[in-house]
């Protein structure tokens, strides 16, 4: 055998290698940085609710807008919600 084909080879393993290596580090970024995005979204709608709470007890100025959206069931229907 040729010097050249085993050195072939051997390079052709390690850009395989390499390419696997990076592609499960970005899977397991991605990962990380959704599940740390669905946490936080989580924590927010915690603190707004707990703040429209309190401003509701307070006699705080809560601004509901007056757009009528209809949902089906299972449907998710978003609105605005103000606190001054």
């Amino acid at each position: 055998m040729k010097k050249a084909s085993i050195q072939l080879s051997v390079n052709f393993l390690v850009v395989i290698i390499i390419s696997i290596l990076i592609m499960s580090l970005g899977v397991v970024l991605m990962r990380t940085m959704f599940h740390n995005g669905e946490e936080n979204i989580g924590d927010m709608d915690a603190r707004l609710e707990k703040q429209i709470e309190s401003m509701l007890d307070k006699g705080g100025i809560v601004s509901v807008p007056v757009i009528q959206r209809t949902g089906g069931r299972g449907d998710i229907v978003q609105f605005g919600v103000g606190i001054l």
